[in-house]
């Protein structure tokens, strides 16, 4: 990104530029480089394993499951532009190769039923599976969260209340997730529902009216943002229930996370 022809298209020389108005162009700038870098990043084997193994709140998801669903969001990164460095086009072979390496560091175990095996996550190393799914959320943020709002609106792709409620998480996850800074809130709903009906979760008519095709796969990818949604839930419901004790800044994170953990426990959270 060329800082020149950036400060060229100010309205002023930097120097007479207001401190508010600095900062503002360093914010933008800022985005920019990390929406650049977001771009760059690879679909790795361990990432998009990690991503379909993720994208559901039960216990233990089935390994034709997990193949399936990885396919499925390898074909959608590559149709958003991501680059891999192995395509997942020849075979569940990848997966397996991710999956034998989370076995060994037993992040993972398996389980066989009389159908075919089951994959099941130790539930303290999920956290270490989300770093590696972190690297490719931000490729699918908007569209997971266009999910949401269209599932929490009563199935309704359009309308003002599921762009409000889109609206909403991008503001209150953009700093989580770099978007296309060249793109309005309204573009981006848009482009995020052609990009669904790729994926199979929504259908258009010829009108342009779009629909639910497949409300799993909508659940699916409303399921990718879905840790973020609960842990700000978290956070705001902790800090609200200890609101009355005397807690350090310090000691704050730690009891948010016990308290997270009771929740967990009562599947408050998922």
């Amino acid at each position: 990104i060329s800082l020149r022809k950036a400060f060229e298209q100010l309205e002023c020389k930097w120097k007479d530029l207001s401190e508010e108005r600095r900062f503002e162009v360093s914010q933008e700038l800022a985005e920019r480089v990390m929406y650049g870098i977001g771009q760059s990043m690879l679909i790795l084997p361990t990432a998009i394993t990690a991503l379909a193994l993720l994208t559901t709140s039960n216990r233990g998801i089935r390994l034709l499951e997990i193949q399936e669903r990885a396919n499925r969001f390898d074909a959608l990164l590559r149709l958003l532009g991501a680059n891999s460095t192995d395509s997942l086009s020849h075979g569940g072979w990848v997966v397996r190769q991710a999956l034998e390496r989370f076995l060994s560091e037993k992040r993972i175990r398996t389980l066989v039923d009389d159908q075919e095996e089951i994959i099941q996550i130790y539930d303290e190393h999920r956290v270490t599976l989300e770093y590696y799914k972190n690297s490719l959320v931000h490729f699918v943020a908007p569209i997971s969260m266009l999910a949401s709002a269209i599932l929490s609106n009563e199935n309704s792709c359009h309308g003002d209340e599921t762009l409000r409620l889109f609206q909403f998480q991008a503001f209150l996850f953009r700093y989580e997730f770099p978007t296309n800074p060249d793109l309005s809130v309204e573009e981006m709903a848009q482009k995020s529902r052609e990009d669904m009906v790729s994926y199979g979760a929504l259908s258009k008519t010829e009108d342009g009216v779009y629909s639910v095709e497949n409300p799993n796969f909508l659940i699916e990818l409303s399921s990718i943002t879905q840790n973020f949604i609960e842990s700000y839930l978290l956070t705001l419901k902790g800090c609200s229930s200890f609101r009355s004790r005397d807690i350090s800044q310090k000691e704050l994170p730690i009891k948010i996370q016990e308290f997270g953990k009771a929740k967990l426990a009562i599947n408050e959270l998922k």
